[in-house]
């Protein structure tokens, strides 16, 4: 269901490249948001860590953690609820 809704939503986006979509993309996507949200907080680093389910960051640094661009619509991520207006400045 979750592959299918991202397909649609990219479809109706206009964006018809073709990536990856599934579990794992979705946990890079929650932990590199998250990280972008908390903004090297050191309680916000330890809270991530704690949802995520990693005792270190640098795990999540290497293998999770992107560089994305801004989001526009209201989001649960693992550190909380992320406002773009507010955490991402638009």
């Amino acid at each position: 269901m979750f592959i299918s809704t991202t397909v649609q939503a990219k479809h109706s986006a206009g964006d018809l490249s073709d990536v990856p979509i599934g579990p794992h993309q979705m946990r890079k996507f929650a932990a590199s948001y998250s990280a972008k949200m908390i903004n090297s907080s050191v309680e916000g680093e330890r809270k991530l860590m704690e949802r995520m389910g990693c005792k270190t960051m640098s795990v999540l640094k290497r293998h999770y953690i992107n560089n994305i661009p801004c989001v526009s619509l209201k989001m649960v991520i693992p550190v909380g609820t992320c406002v773009p207006d507010i955490h991402f400045g638009h």
